[in-house]
């Protein structure tokens, strides 16, 4: 399975200067089954404006009137056209497979913590002792 990242990719060069509009691609993306995970479009935006960040896909400059479904009301935004730049080109593809490490390098020591393993079981009295408010029982 590619990445989001890469289908984007894919679907700049196929147009070239001519350029793509990021809700089609998503749309397409979807339509075709190639995405068999639930990404939503706001996921799918965010990647757009890290490649943007990093400078490998730019606005073409078009743009066009976009419409809600159905009722022909015009949107606030415009639907802009994006294209590949000449530094997005030169990336290799394990880069485009993960645009946000990029972005974001690690440490090279970087250990990933795992927050899910299982805590040790440890009794209320314990843990009262712990924090200094456990008060023994007084015999009467």
């Amino acid at each position: 399975m590619i990445s989001n990242a890469t289908f984007i990719r894919q679907c700049l060069i196929e147009a070239g200067s001519k350029g793509v509009v990021s809700a089609d691609t998503f749309r397409h993306r979807k339509e075709n089954d190639v995405l068999n995970h639930k990404g939503t479009y706001a996921s799918y935006c965010k990647l757009l404006q890290i490649l943007r960040r990093l400078k490998w896909i730019e606005p073409t400059g078009q743009t066009e009137t976009a419409h809600a479904k159905g009722n022909g009301y015009q949107l606030h935004q415009p639907r802009t056209f994006y294209k590949i730049t000449s530094e997005g080109l030169a990336r290799p593809e394990e880069d485009w497979s993960n645009p946000r490490l990029v972005l974001y390098p690690r440490p090279e020591n970087y250990e990933r913590k795992n927050y899910h393993k299982p805590k040790p079981k440890v009794s209320r009295i314990e843990r009262l002792k712990k924090i200094g408010r456990y008060r023994a029982p007084t015999e009467s």
